[in-house]
């Protein structure tokens, strides 16, 4: 877990810096030190990322949860882990309002005690951290992908020509205005049904052979088509596809 990892250990104890630099270094971290919040801050450089911090809260200059919001303020990527006195846990907890994961009475980690309690303290900081950031990455992609589909639609329905997303199987995910228009069924008639409906029973082979599987195979494919309007009345299209991810879209005019 501790791995390639980067540490940062903020403590105004010469003792404590040089024993969680000799805990940490033995697990397979690379760890830095620092004596005093202001040094630390400055450590904290946007070229200077690490991956775990670890943060005295009482310290000489400044308090240790005014460095935990500094830190905050600048990245939300470090793990961050208050180290904490007997009887100042009502303090810490507060610190974990303020974005800590977690925190650590020094008494748990005094030279000849069990580290196994402090290890597993810091590894469950580091996959909380870890596990949020993966979250907030795929929030920003649903978000970045749900507003692009949003400017394509908008787009679609600018369009006057005839323009169909298809799902890989044939099935309508979006129908645009002039698709109204030249078929002569709504959005919420059309959406989920499979692209056959406006084309006339004797043409299905057609559609499946000539059509779809041509699509697939190349990703772009055109060809004049016949299909049928609500109305039942036959049209010879212009069919243009092509494929943008798991879509396919018909223009026809």
């Amino acid at each position: 877990m501790f791995q390639g990892k980067r540490v940062l250990a903020i403590d105004d104890s010469v003792a404590v810096r040089n024993y969680l630099r000799a805990i940490l270094t033995r697990q397979g971290a690379s760890v830095d030190v620092a004596s005093t919040g202001q040094q630390g801050l400055e450590m904290c450089a946007p070229d200077r990322l690490y991956d775990l911090i670890l943060i005295d809260l009482i310290l000489p200059d400044v308090n240790g949860i005014e460095v935990l919001k500094s830190i905050r303020q600048r990245s939300d990527e470090p793990a961050i882990v208050i180290l904490t006195g007997v009887g100042g846990v009502k303090s810490a907890i507060a610190a974990v309002e303020h974005g800590a994961d977690g925190y650590i009475e020094k008494q748990e980690i005094a030279m000849g005690s069990d580290l196994t309690e402090f290890l597993h303290i810091l590894e469950q900081a580091l996959e909380r951290r870890a596990s949020k950031a993966t979250l907030e990455r795929e929030i920003a992609e649903r978000q970045r992908a749900e507003e692009a589909v949003r400017q394509q639609a908008q787009i679609l329905e600018q369009i006057h020509d005839s323009v169909i997303s298809m799902d890989l199987a044939g099935y309508v995910t979006s129908w645009n205005k002039g698709s109204e228009r030249l078929y002569g069924y709504t959005e919420a008639e059309a959406m989920g049904q499979h692209i056959s409906f406006v084309y006339p029973e004797d043409e299905y082979q057609f559609l499946q052979q000539r059509v779809i599987a041509p699509l697939k195979e190349r990703g772009t494919h055109e060809i004049e088509v016949r299909m049928c309007r609500k109305s039942g009345v036959p049209s010879m299209t212009f069919y243009q596809g092509g494929a943008l991810e798991s879509a396919r879209c018909c223009r026809s005019s």
